[in-house]
C-alpha cells in the first residue's frame, strides 16, 4: 500500500535557539547591557560593539542555516528525518521498529507549545532527536497508537502521597550534587560567580545558626550536615516534580507513560522491546515491604539520568497483580537456588574491611593529630554510618539472593551497592552468561554468575556464592542446546 504523507515540515522555530552556541548568550547579555548604559545612543553602541554584533549575527545565521536544513515527514507507517548542509542524511524509522518514543516539554517549550521528541529503536540507544510543535507531536503519537485495540486498555495511577514517598526514598546526595553542579555551571556562564558565592554564604550562615542552637558541635560538621540536607532536598524536589501526575496505560502491545509537573514527559513503549523488569528496593523499603518496579527499554529513562519507572512504588503484595496487568508476559518466577550460609564471607568481607578501615583511621588520627580528633570524630560519623549500613545490606542479601527459572523466564535476585534487585528477564533477552571461580571457590565448588542482557549498555548482573553444579542445572533447563553459557 502506498504511504500517504501527513506532515512534511521543519522543526519548531524555537529550535534555532538551541542551535546557537553558548557564546551567543555570553555575548548577547553584555551587548544589551552596553546598549542601556549608552542611553540608547545607537551610533555609539554600534561603533563600540561592532565586532560583538557581527559575532552574534554570524552565530544566529549559522543556527538559522542548521534549522533550515533539517526537515521531517510523518507518514502512515514511518517517520523520515533529513539533515545536512552539503548533502542529505536521511533516517527512515518504521513505527514497528521503535522501542520508545519520548516527548519532553520543559517550561520554555511549554510557552512556545513545542516539545523535544526522541525516537529510539531496540538496537540503538542513540535516539533521533527532533523539536516538534504540539500539534505535530500529538499527530505522531496518535498515529503510532492507531492500531491499538480498545479492549486491551488498563491504566495505573499512583496517588501523590505514594509519589512523595517514592521521591523521598530515592533521593540521594549524589544526584543532588549532579543537579546542583549542573545548575551552578549554567548560571555561572550567565551571572558569573555570584550564584556560587550566594550558596556558600547561605550554607555558612545556616551552619552557624545550627551551631548556636545545638551547641558543642564543630562548625565543620554542621556545614557538612547542612550540605547533605540541602543536596537531598534538591534531589527530593527534583524527583517529586519529575514524577508528579504519573500514569501508565497499557494499550495492546504499547505502554503509554505520562509524568511531570513543571516539565511534562510522555513516552510510548513497545512491550516486545522491554529487555527486563527490575523490582528495586532499598534497605528501608526491604524492611517495610515496599518496592519500585522499573523496566529497561532502549530509549526510556536514559535521558537526563531519569529512572525507567513502570510502577513508582507499591507494596510487596501488589507486585504480581501490577506486573501481570501491565506486562502479562513477565509472569512471577520463584527463586529456586540461594547461596549457602557458608558463602557468608564472600558477602560481608568487603563491608567488614571498610568498617575496620574507618575505625583504624579514627584511632590513627587520635594519636597522630590529637588536636583535631574531636572535629574528625564527628566527621567519621558519616562514613561509619555508610559502612555499617553497607554491612547490613550485604547480610540481608545473603538470605535474599538467588536464581530461578520458569521457561522462558529467568529470575535473578542480587544486591548492588545499597539496593536490592529482583530481575525478571526472558531467556531470549540474555546475550551472554559466564561463570567464574576464584582459587578458593574452586576448592569449595562455588562460583560467581554474570548475566549480560541484550541492550546497548551491555549491563551485567552479578550473583555470587552459589554452588557451580546447582547453577549449571538451572541454566541448562533454560538454555537447551545453547552456546550462551
Amino acid at each position: 500500500m502506498r504511504m500517504s504523507k501527513i506532515i512534511s515540515t521543519r522543526q519548531h522555530p524555537v529550535k534555532i535557539l538551541s542551535y546557537t552556541t553558548k557564546s551567543f548568550w555570553l555575548i548577547l547579555i553584555p551587548l544589551a547591557r552596553d546598549l542601556f548604559a549608552s542611553r540608547f545612543t545607537l551610533s555609539q553602541w554600534l561603533y563600540g560593539s561592532w565586532l560583538s554584533i557581527l559575532t552574534v549575527v554570524a552565530i544566529f545565521a549559522f543556527a538559522l542555516a542548521r534549522w533550515l536544513t533539517v526537515t521531517y515527514s510523518i507518514e502512515d507507517n514511518c517517520i523520515i528525518s533529513r539533515s545536512g548542509f552539503f548533502g542529505i542524511l536521511e533516517s527512515k524509522i518504521s513505527y514497528r521498529r521503535l522501542s520508545c518514543v519520548s516527548a519532553r516539554q520543559g517550561p520554555v517549550l511549554r510557552i512556545f507549545r513545542a516539545s523535544t521528541v526522541y525516537l529510539a529503536t531496540a538496537g540503538n540507544d542513540k535516539a533521533v532527536k527532533l523539536t516538534m510543535s504540539k500539534r505535530s507531536t500529538e499527530r505522531l503519537f496518535s498515529h503510532i497508537l492507531s492500531e491499538t485495540p480498545p479492549s486491551t486498555r488498563y491504566r495505573f495511577v499512583p496517588g501523590n502521597i505514594r509519589l512523595a514517598i517514592f521521591s523521598l526514598l530515592f533521593s540521594s546526595s549524589l544526584s543532588g550534587i549532579i543537579i546542583l553542579v549542573t545548575a551552578l555551571t549554567q548560571a555561572k556562564r550567565v551571572l558569573g560567580n555570584q550564584p556560587e558565592k550566594l550558596l556558600t554564604s547561605s550554607i555558612y550562615k545556616l551552619s552557624e545558626q545550627a551551631r548556636r542552637i545545638l551547641g558543642g558541635i564543630p562548625p565543620v560538621l554542621t556545614a557538612v550536615v547542612s550540605a547533605v540536607i540541602l543536596l537531598k532536598s534538591i534531589s527530593f524536589i527534583t524527583n517529586l516534580f519529575r514524577h508528579l501526575n504519573f500514569s501508565i496505560t497499557r494499550l495492546g502491545e504499547k505502554l503509554y507513560v505520562e509524568s511531570g509537573f513543571v516539565s511534562r514527559r510522555m513516552h510510548i513503549l513497545s512491550r516486545e522491546n522491554i529487555v527486563f523488569c527490575d523490582i528495586h528496593q532499598g534497605l528501608i523499603m526491604k524492611l517495610s515491604g515496599l518496592c519500585s518496579i522499573r523496566i529497561f527499554c532502549s530509549g526510556y529513562g536514559r535521558k537526563n539520568k531519569e529512572l525507567g519507572v513502570l510502577v513508582p512504588i507499591t507494596s510487596k503484595e501488589r507486585i504480581k497483580s501490577s506486573v501481570k496487568l501491565l506486562l502479562p508476559h513477565m509472569k512471577s518466577v520463584k527463586r529456586q537456588l540461594s547461596p549457602p550460609k557458608g558463602s557468608a564471607m564472600s558477602f560481608v568481607l568487603l563491608p567488614l574491611l571498610l568498617c575496620v578501615g574507618v575505625a583504624l583511621a579514627a584511632v590513627a588520627l587520635r594519636y597522630l593529630q590529637p588536636a583535631f580528633f574531636e572535629v574528625a570524630l564527628w566527621l567519621f560519623v558519616v562514613p561509619g554510618y555508610a559502612t555499617i549500613r553497607f554491612l547490613i545490606v550485604r547480610i540481608v542479601s545473603l538470605f535474599t539472593s538467588g536464581i530461578g527459572q520458569d521457561s522462558p523466564l529467568f529470575r535473578l535476585d542480587y544486591c548492588k551497592g545499597f539496593s536490592f534487585h529482583t530481575v525478571i528477564v526472558p531467556s531470549e533477552k540474555i546475550s551472554g552468561i559466564s561463570l567464574r571461580q576464584s582459587p578458593l571457590q574452586k576448592i569449595s565448588g562455588k562460583c560467581t554468575l554474570y548475566v549480560t542482557m541484550c541492550s546497548p549498555t551491555n549491563r551485567k548482573h552479578k550473583l555470587r556464592g552459589m554452588y557451580l553444579d546447582d547453577v549449571l542445572t538451572i541454566l541448562r533447563r533454560g538454555f537447551v542446546n545453547s552456546d550462551r553459557i
